[in-house]
């Protein structure tokens, strides 16, 4: 089991909405406008690494998932298969087409 803390809704560098979060310590920022082809194999990419922890990253601890069949794509390092954080993603995506979304909302973690 993962823990899963400190969510909110932000904004990124450039000003994109993003779900800021930290997931077992580490802290992600995924963007609502990520990879189609990650989003549908319920991957989200945005986990944020020092250079000196990618290492112990192998087997990737955050993807959990098998995903050999069919894909083909970039380095799953940096992403994670979490269902309850794809949720909060879900939920931010949501808010967004809606028009509800508001930066600094806090978000409950079921």
């Amino acid at each position: 089991m993962r823990q899963i803390t400190d969510v909110a809704w932000a904004r990124d560098q450039r000003g994109r909405p993003t779900l800021d979060l930290r997931l077992d310590g580490h802290p992600a920022h995924i963007r609502s406008s990520q990879r189609t082809e990650l989003t549908r194999l319920g991957l989200l990419e945005g986990m944020s690494f020092l250079d000196s922890e990618r290492g112990s990253q192998f087997p990737n601890r955050f993807v959990t998932g098998d995903y050999a069949p069919g894909y083909t794509g970039l380095e799953l390092v940096g992403c994670t298969d979490d269902p309850q954080v794809f949720a909060l993603y879900s939920s931010m995506c949501t808010a967004i087409s809606s028009g509800t979304w508001r930066t600094g909302v806090p978000l409950p973690v079921a």
